[in-house]
């Protein structure tokens, strides 16, 4: 229970040392209930001997039936006709017979990275560097595979096709003389059914506001890194900041979910990476910049969880591991923050429950590495660009299995991240160009159930979509920005799925 002063109030010397009374303006936050459901991303027992076919085929089997039912209603009146049959093998096709099988599409990229080409032209693993390089500028082909074997991808349907590598679509065509499928339509799964998962509810009043606060991209340690930005931001979360309105709506949000970056990369130059070589160890000098980054990320992190409740999910620059799905950061780490049981250590992806909505996100990484894949060019200084957010929301979404892309529209992350809610897959482009752990018998990442919200942390800019599912079932999309690039935060309203930001 938190007490706030008028500012005429705190002048009168009285009320410094007055006992709290019932007339006094207390604010208290709202209740809620949480759920987490970040065991399925959650590896116990870690094996590295197998191979990574197994989660392909995973993949193919979870998806299968969802793509075929698509199918069916998508070709219904030619399938009812006979004139296109269906193939459960692609090795089951026969040269010229009109068809449609289902299976896993591979994009064969010449400037993909291949890191058995890389090691054999580079004399030390520590010369290998991670390129953001854009994998469009060479050849492209594309493939359809499933248990029994795979198939070369031809014709002109192929140039407008808004799929990825590792999708699993269905795919309508012949094949011809020389063995290559002549694709002449495709389908794919559409945005999932969403499957309620009721939760207890809090015995509060049900119109009372409450939000959702999304983070990402502290970068502690960062050159850019504002620390004062970073003070008003904490002191607003916990009610400490500006006047007594803004005290109230900040007592309204109900738990802040930070996606991911919380300090900045650690990297080794190459001179310590001489030094290592020639002494056998590397100077503690960085190790220690990088742990003072850790402390100062520990006492931002304490202060805020004793007010209210926050995730912590890992990204690409913190201290956990680099393949996907990243594991919940060390409890070692945040000596002071884990005191609190309000601090929920969290996987990447993250999926959990507030107040019976759905919520689904990443740190990121999956939708910038399908950017690679792409020739959208993503400005860091695009803020003035943002698109008209009442236009957003009001825009709901066309069943791209209806329509091709048009090259003449400009495409924005956000457009990514809404097809891989229709490829009904978080990752698809791992384990191919984004590293993941070798699931043999499942694949974490296919999307069950439509989200209520699905975000997507350290972007450059603050974007956002409502789209419509089966059974007329909203999504809010939001792509959080990157807060060291932006001091941006948002809010997330529980009630209402409106969404807007706060900057410092």
């Amino acid at each position: 229970m938190v007490q706030y002063y008028t500012e005429a109030e705190l002048h009168n010397k009285e009320n410094l040392l007055k006992k709290v009374s019932e007339n006094e303006n207390v604010i208290n936050r709202p209740l809620s209930n949480y759920k987490s459901y970040d065991s399925k991303f959650l590896i116990q027992n870690r094996f590295y001997e197998q191979q990574y076919s197994g989660i392909y085929f995973c993949r193919l089997k979870k998806l299968f039936n969802n793509v075929k039912k698509a199918c069916e209603e998508k070709w219904k009146s030619s399938i009812e006709s006979k004139k296109i049959e269906y193939k459960s093998k692609i090795l089951d096709i026969k040269q010229g017979k009109l068809c449609y099988v289902i299976g896993t599409v591979f994009l064969d990229m010449s400037e993909k990275p291949n890191i058995l080409k890389d090691v054999s032209t580079t004399l030390n693993i520590d010369e290998l560097e991670d390129t953001n390089e854009k994998y469009i500028n060479g050849t492209k082909e594309y493939l359809i595979e499933d248990e029994s074997g795979r198939m070369t991808l031809i014709g002109d349907k192929t140039n407008t096709m808004d799929i990825m590598t590792g999708t699993v679509i269905g795919v309508l065509g012949l094949e011809n003389k020389h063995g290559e499928f002549e694709l002449l339509d495709y389908c794919l799964p559409g945005f999932p059914e969403r499957i309620p998962q009721k939760l207890p509810t809090a015995e509060v009043d049900s119109n009372e506001p409450k939000y959702i606060a999304f983070l990402s991209g502290l970068e502690i340690g960062n050159e850019a890194y504002d620390s004062l930005k970073t003070q008003l931001l904490f002191e607003y979360l916990t009610g400490e900041l500006g006047c007594f309105a803004d005290q109230v709506h900040a007592s309204q949000i109900i738990r802040v979910i930070i996606a991911g970056n919380l300090i900045t990369k650690y990297q080794r130059t190459k001179e310590e990476i001489k030094k290592a070589r020639l002494y056998g160890h590397f100077e503690c000098k960085s190790a220690t910049d990088y742990q003072s980054y850790l402390q100062q990320l520990d006492m931002l992190l304490s202060t805020l969880s004793s007010s209210v409740p926050i995730d912590i999910m890992p990204g690409d620059n913190d201290p956990s591991n680099r393949s996907f799905p990243q594991q919940p950061l060390h409890s070692s780490i945040f000596k002071n923050t884990n005191l609190s049981d309000a601090c929920y250590m969290a996987t990447n992806p993250h999926l959990c429950d507030i107040d019976n909505l759905s919520i689904l996100g990443t740190s990121g990484q999956n939708i910038n590495d399908i950017l690679r894949y792409t020739d959208i060019k993503v400005d860091e200084d695009d803020e003035e660009q943002e698109k008209d957010i009442k236009a957003e929301e009001d825009k709901m979404s066309v069943d791209e299995n209806e329509k091709e892309m048009n090259d003449s529209v400009k495409e924005e992350p956000i457009d990514m991240a809404e097809r891989t809610l229709k490829w009904q897959h978080l990752v698809p482009t791992a384990p191919d160009t984004l590293p993941s752990y070798p699931f043999k018998d499942n694949d974490p990442f296919v999307i069950e159930s439509l989200p209520n919200v699905y975000f997507i942390g350290n972007q450059n800019k603050f974007a956002q979509r409502l789209i419509e599912g089966p059974n007329n079932a909203k999504t809010r999309i939001i792509m959080i920005p990157s807060f060291i690039k932006t001091h941006q935060l948002v809010l997330l309203n529980v009630h209402t799925l409106e969404c807007f930001t706060i900057k410092f």
